[in-house]
């Protein structure tokens, strides 16, 4: 299962109509109160009751069309923060040029073979201190948090190297390492145009120096009239560089399958 971060205009349409009818029960009863009073009342309450849908269809707008279906209710909370982290950063996919964005709790690093990668994930722990730096001072001081600072950089990256490939921006080397993996990685597809279809985001660690986010990629890449699409899962490296975080390592992996939930 995962959560639709990102959707197409008749996705968040549908989501809407999804989220006029939630609640049917109250719908049922309100429906019965409306049969048992007189005409001006239904009037007034019918009213009432659509201002509601009304609100509760722009509420699923402005939180980009989320859908948590046939989770319990404490993994879809748990889920929440993670959810609304990513939504808070949606501005750095440049020009949308990733199409749509996911988030996938099941997408975990202990799903991750050993064997497909240089990482020691046994050295991979959640983040437990999420502080990067400040900025100003007193009421008008603010935190940025690693985590936030990370999907920032990857939307950034992946966003940009698409403007890298279909119109030679050099946009992306200002969120990478130049001479690192993720350079050789992202400039080894020089010449081809690209077509990217979606970003599914899943778990972010960190080791003594590093910051990682596993992600799925999805994305075609064409040269020459030959095409060749991706959906490979990847470990996404950050480190610090002054008071950011940039990219150092791209890194392909294989998994296992998900447990059953």
């Amino acid at each position: 299962m995962f959560v639709v971060l990102e959707r197409t205009v008749g996705d968040i349409k549908r989501a809407s109509a999804l989220a006029m009818s939630a609640d049917v029960t109250r719908l049922s009863t309100v429906t019965r109160v409306l049969q048992a009073s007189s005409d001006a009342r239904v009037m007034w309450q019918r009213r009432v009751l659509w201002l509601i849908a009304f609100i509760c269809a722009v509420d699923v707008l402005l939180v980009g069309a989320l859908v948590f279906s046939g989770k319990p209710a404490e993994q879809i909370n748990a889920n929440a923060d993670q959810v609304a982290l990513i939504l808070s950063q949606l501005e750095h996919n440049h020009n949308a040029a990733i199409a749509e964005i996911y988030y996938d709790p099941s997408l975990t690093v202990s799903r991750i073979d050993q064997a497909s990668t240089s990482v020691n994930l046994a050295d991979l722990k959640p983040l437990s201190d999420n502080y990067l730096y400040s900025i100003g001072s007193g009421e008008q001081r603010q935190t940025v948090l690693i985590d936030a600072t990370a999907i920032a950089v990857l939307l950034a990256v992946n966003s940009d190297w698409v403007a890298y490939l279909n119109s030679d921006s050099d946009a992306v080397y200002n969120v990478i390492i130049t001479g690192s993996n993720a350079e050789r990685f992202l400039t080894s597809y020089s010449g081809y145009s690209i077509a990217y279809h979606s970003l599914t985001i899943g778990e972010i660690t960190v080791d003594r120096s590093t910051v990682y986010i596993l992600a799925r990629p999805h994305y075609t890449l064409v040269l020459n009239g030959q095409a060749i699409t991706v959906n490979d899962a990847c470990l996404f490296g950050f480190v610090r560089q002054s008071s950011s975080l940039v990219l150092s390592s791209i890194e392909p992996v294989a998994m296992y399958e998900a447990a059953d939930s």
